[in-house]
């Protein structure tokens, strides 16, 4: 008898807390599904936010809307949308069948690190949000955006908290949380697709900034040649050391600031007169594409044709873009040249 109990034994399926086949595989299909998991919640979120931002513009912020960001945050979730949701429902059918078992030490450790790393991002984020609200940022604009993050990362951490948890696997109650979160991620998906940018607009947005780089490229150029300080030449710089140390000692000898202005003007004062350089002086060194005109003194102005209006002319790489706000068509900025070379924006735009 002691014999037939032990053949029994031998025989007998392994316990289920090990698995049954091919853990590494497993462990695999977990790493994916929270990778795929981040994109996917982050897609959301700045699908949320981006829309938040074209509908609720800040007068104070030129590049209140990111149209980069909505192009990431789209091309997250059309990515992972199916990957993350065939996985988890590849998931939830191993448990169900006990592939995977419920005290599997891959789910429980690759689930939890998750659940910290996820944490992490979380409270990353919203002490981002909180900063922006301190920093001005309109009240709307911060409860909308805060509501939405709150739940989508409570909704998201709350599923995995439960799953974690649960010994036993009903479809119904799975499927309840697969089906409301492909409408919610599907639905930012749609809300992306709307706020964002044809491919076309999106192209002569980027011809235009193109063509406003290109003026300011010129206009550095020009600056340059105005004040005599172009690559072969640093004897102004040289000079402007000598005037600044001519005003520090006459102030400290007590001459008035009268004094100070007539005795630098007659030594140094022809240093900041140029001449602005013809259009032949010119050639060669601006783009085609931008049109030189010289106007009385040291102004000057900058031409070029633009595909689309821009009235916030706000970028990523420029801090100063509302002064590059222009209308489609041709359109024409003016420029001083006594303005810093390696700062140079208009100083106004020219009515058409």
């Amino acid at each position: 008898m002691n014999q037939e109990n032990l053949s029994k034994r031998i025989n007998q399926p392994e316990n289920v807390s090990k698995e049954k086949s091919n853990p590494a595989f497993h462990l695999f299909l977990y790493l994916v599904s929270f990778l795929s998991l981040s994109f996917l919640v982050a897609g959301i979120l700045i699908s949320i936010h981006q829309a938040i931002n074209k509908f609720i513009p800040d007068s104070l912020d030129s590049s209140y809307f990111d149209n980069d960001a909505i192009k990431f945050g789209l091309s997250a979730l059309i990515v992972t949308i199916p990957l993350y949701y065939g996985i988890l429902f590849l998931l939830n059918r191993k448990l169900e069948r006990k592939e995977i078992p419920a005290d599997s030490l891959v789910r429980k450790t690759i689930t939890y690190l998750a659940l910290v790393a996820f944490s992490a991002m979380a409270i990353g984020s919203l002490v981002s949000i909180m900063y922006s609200y301190f920093d001005g940022e309109i009240t709307t604009r911060f409860v909308l955006k805060a509501l939405s993050f709150l739940f989508v990362s409570t909704f998201f951490f709350g599923f995995y908290f439960w799953e974690i948890r649960r010994s036993e696997f009903f479809k119904s109650m799975f499927m309840n949380f697969f089906i409301a979160s492909i409408v919610i991620a599907l639905a930012s998906m749609v809300l992306g697709f709307f706020v964002i940018d044809n491919p076309t607009t999106a192209r002569n947005k980027r011809i235009d900034n193109e063509l406003i780089q290109n003026m300011s490229d010129a206009g550095r150029k020009i600056n340059l040649e105005f004040k005599g300080q172009d690559e072969f030449n640093q004897g102004l710089s040289v000079r402007q050391s000598q005037r600044d140390k001519m005003i520090l000692e006459m102030a400290k000898n007590g001459n008035t600031p009268e004094e100070i202005e007539k005795v630098v003007n007659k030594f140094y004062g022809g240093d900041m007169i140029g001449k602005l350089p013809t259009n032949q002086e010119m050639n060669g060194k601006i783009d085609k594409n931008v049109v030189y005109k010289t106007k009385e003194g040291s102004f000057y102005e900058l031409c070029g044709d633009f595909k689309i209006e821009n009235k916030t002319g706000g970028n990523n790489w420029n801090s100063n873009g509302d002064k590059w706000a222009h209308p489609a068509g041709n359109h024409c900025f003016v420029f001083d040249a006594k303005d810093n070379a390696y700062n140079n924006y208009p100083i106004q735009m020219k009515v058409n």
